[in-house]
Parts: structure tokens; sequence; C-alpha cells
């Protein structure tokens, strides 16, 4: 019996041995995964701020700076309003040149308007042409 208490202490204390080497091992991974952990908590900040700084790049564009964008805003806004102002010139010209036209149709319109009143016969025969021409040709 004594044998057996022998092997079996030396069972005993190659098991210890195990259980203290796996012991230590797994203390060593803890202790490595806790740094691999902390790392990719690192990677993931470092990649947040990579990310930010492209953000940051994709708004001000080539120019750089926001001083530049708005320089170039304001660029853009002051071609706009020359644009407008332009636009607004020429359509103040195209109404004046129709009220000019009116007022010479109206004054056109006075003078026959004259004319018939003061019976001239080279007025009504103009009016006669126009009216039978629009009315088929005359009688």
């Amino acid at each position: 019996m004594s044998k057996r208490l022998g092997g079996y202490e030396v069972a005993v204390q190659a098991f210890q041995e195990s259980y203290d080497m796996l012991s230590r091992q797994q203390v060593t991974a803890n202790e490595t995964m806790g740094r691999l952990n902390q790392k990719l908590e690192e990677i993931d900040i470092k990649r947040e701020a990579v990310q930010a700084m492209q953000v940051n790049q994709e708004i001000l564009g080539e120019s750089g700076t926001i001083s530049q964008k708005f320089t170039d805003l304001e660029k853009q806004i002051e071609n706009l309003f020359v644009d407008v102002e332009t636009q607004m010139a020429l359509e103040k010209e195209r109404l004046s040149e129709r009220e000019r036209d009116m007022n010479s149709r109206s004054e056109s319109a006075d003078q026959i308007m004259q004319d018939l009143e003061s019976g001239s016969d080279a007025t009504k025969a103009r009016i006669d042409a126009i009216l039978g021409a629009g009315a088929g040709g005359g009688e």
C-alpha cells in the first residue's frame, strides 16, 4: 500500500504542477488579452479620428480652408447678383421699347382719327382698302 500511496503522491504532485502551469498560462493569457483589448480600443479611437479627418477634408474640398469656402461663396453670390441686375436692366429696356412702340402706335391711331375728322379722302380710302381686304377682297 505504501507503493500505492507513493504513486498517488506522485500523481497528485504531477496534477498540481500541471494545474500551476495552466494557472500561470491563464494569467499570461488574461494579461495578453487585456493588452490586445487596449490595442483594439486604441485602434478604434484612431480610426474614428481618421474618419473625422477625412470628413473634414471632404467638407473643405480642394481649397482647404473655411475662409476660402466663404470667399468662393461670396464670389458666387456676387456673380448671381450681377446676373440678376443685368437681366433686370434688359427687361427694363424691353419694357421701355414696348412702351415707345405702343406710344407710336397710339400717335398713329390719333393721327388717323384726326385725318378722319378732318375729312381726308386718302385716309378713308386706306381704311376702306384695309377693311375691304380683311372682309374678303371688297365688293
